[in-house]
């Protein structure tokens, strides 16, 4: 399971930095202030965060504010194509 933002596409790789320098930061934010140890990797055109206990995603969900342009999703079928 994981979560999943996803980044500019068909932009160039530099474009995509500011967006993700911002996720992070609300990232850092947010993990320190529920005291949640998150790891993150780029993956192409997205973003994937993943937490050791699952309690962690719902808690992500209920308490997450995210800046208007990012969507984000929870992936939970590892073998989702999509």
């Amino acid at each position: 399971m994981y979560i999943e933002f996803r980044l500019p596409e068909n932009v160039p790789r530099m474009v995509t930095v500011g967006p993700w320098f911002t996720i992070d930061n609300k990232l850092a934010d947010w993990a320190a202030k529920y005291n949640i140890q998150y790891r993150q990797k780029p993956y192409k055109h997205t973003l994937r965060v993943t937490f050791d206990a699952d309690e962690s995603y719902t808690l992500f969900a209920l308490t997450w504010i995210s800046p208007e342009w990012t969507t984000y999703r929870l992936v939970t079928d590892l073998n989702n194509k999509i």
